[in-house]
């Protein structure tokens, strides 16, 4: 029994970290790459952009140009697209290990 605990807590353990090594090359791709990531950003976070818009309050969404609200949108998208990439990648990691 606690073989399979310590086994769960490793597969956690390696999909937090591949979550910061993505999220971390989110950001530094921001930072070297601005206008063309934020460009690539824009198509790609489109439908979490949605999902922000419909959860935030409509008096926050009325002042147009409000940099805080749209970088707090931007990050949360970064951080929720890096979980779902490093779930995939610890899946396919799994998966290439059982067909070996």
């Amino acid at each position: 029994m606690k073989h399979k605990h310590s086994h769960w807590l490793s597969i956690t353990n390696d999909w937090l970290l591949y979550t910061h090594l993505v999220f971390l090359f989110f950001i530094i791709a921001f930072w070297l790459f601005e206008q063309g990531t934020v460009e690539i950003a824009e198509t790609l976070l489109a439908p979490w952009f949605v999902i922000c818009r419909a959860l935030t309050p409509p008096s926050w969404i009325a002042e147009r140009g409000n940099i805080l609200l749209a970088m707090m949108w931007l990050f949360s998208g970064c951080f929720a697209y890096s979980m779902l990439i490093s779930a995939c990648l610890m899946t396919g990691k799994r998966y290439l290990a059982r067909h070996r």
